[in-house]
């Protein structure tokens, strides 16, 4: 998951949404409508998302879930598992190697981890700060379509959407076997509520297609 900026927001009232109180990271479950807020510590968390230690050193999304795989109903050996599959193609890695340096911030993005999160409904968000705030999500189709939903009816202050396809090869390649990757750059109520209702399909007007060059 492409490595995101972190951005500071004004706080909002603390009876609003967690996405609508404050600026910064997220986990967004679609299937819930539940929001992680990733706390830029070495944070570890119980089951109702409760800080329990943290100790000063960068937490990235995808640390956050190297360090609490239980948040996503995932344990670390399924973790280690998944990595080892991918590492062990490169000589001297492991799976336990690529784990630790998630924890430890070295390296802030697996494609492994965001696949087996994202594909359980999870979106990786940050959420920018500025006087007209910007909402930055990657996920899979049904999972941006489920926040781009949430951002329209729950949270006014926001009208502006970057949205990245997680998997956008494999979901759109039976169509068209070029395409690699796909964003959908939402600016203003209009196009929120035609992604929303189209049901998350790409549109000439806000949609951005990358394919592979042909030699």
């Amino acid at each position: 998951m492409l490595k995101f900026l972190q951005f500071l927001y004004e706080s909002l009232a603390a009876t609003q949404s967690p996405l609508q109180t404050e600026a910064g990271s997220y986990w967004y479950n679609s299937k819930t409508n539940e929001f992680r807020n990733i706390d830029h510590t070495d944070a570890r968390y119980d089951d109702a998302g409760n800080i329990q230690t943290s100790i000063d050193s960068a937490t990235y999304h995808a640390g956050y879930v190297a360090k609490n795989p239980h948040l996503f109903d995932l344990t670390e050996e399924d973790l280690v598992k998944g990595l080892d599959q991918y590492e062990t193609r490169f000589p001297g890695s492991s799976g336990k190697g690529m784990l630790k340096q998630l924890k430890n911030g070295f390296t802030d993005t697996h494609p492994v981890l965001d696949n087996m999160v994202m594909k359980k409904g999870w979106v990786r968000i940050v959420r920018s700060g500025s006087s007209s705030p910007r909402i930055y999500a990657q996920g899979t189709t049904r999972g941006l379509h489920a926040l781009a939903r949430h951002v329209q009816k729950s949270v006014p202050a926001v009208r502006a959407l970057s949205l990245d396809v997680h998997g956008a090869n494999q979901e759109y390649g039976h169509i068209d076997s070029s395409i690699m990757g796909i964003s959908h750059v939402l600016e203003g109520q209009d196009d929120i509520d035609q992604f929303v209702e189209s049901g998350g399909k790409p549109n000439r007007r806000y949609s951005r297609i990358i394919r592979v060059q042909s030699k």
